[in-house]
């Protein structure tokens, strides 16, 4: 989603004062994971994207910048090593963790 900005102008009852409020809607981390991977960025570019937007303040505060330090803990159960060889040991498991609902190993 993008990082929107939106005004709103209200007027007292005498019409020659104005006031303009300008309100940025924030990246929430859903929003930051996506945009993370849709840049295919590394772990320590996507940690300092997210530290730098924190600092100026276009995160929500309840993002967390050090999410990115271990993404990959969530999907290491799904790989073996043997031999130097890795391999994914539960395909269907991964898949839905991935979020594709439907496997068929022919395909």
């Amino acid at each position: 989603m993008e990082n929107q900005k939106i005004d709103t102008v209200s007027e007292s009852e005498d019409s020659s004062c104005e006031t303009r409020v300008t309100v940025h809607q924030q990246f929430n981390q859903s929003e930051l994971n996506d945009l993370v991977r849709d840049l295919d960025l590394p772990k320590q570019a996507a940690e300092l994207l997210a530290s730098t937007l924190k600092e100026k303040q276009v995160l929500d505060r309840i993002v967390k910048v050090s999410f990115f330090r271990k993404r990959e803990e969530l999907f290491l159960s799904y790989f073996s090593v043997e031999n130097k060889l890795v391999y994914c040991n539960d395909i269907p498991g991964l898949l839905g963790q991935l979020g594709i609902s439907s496997y068929d190993p022919g395909d």
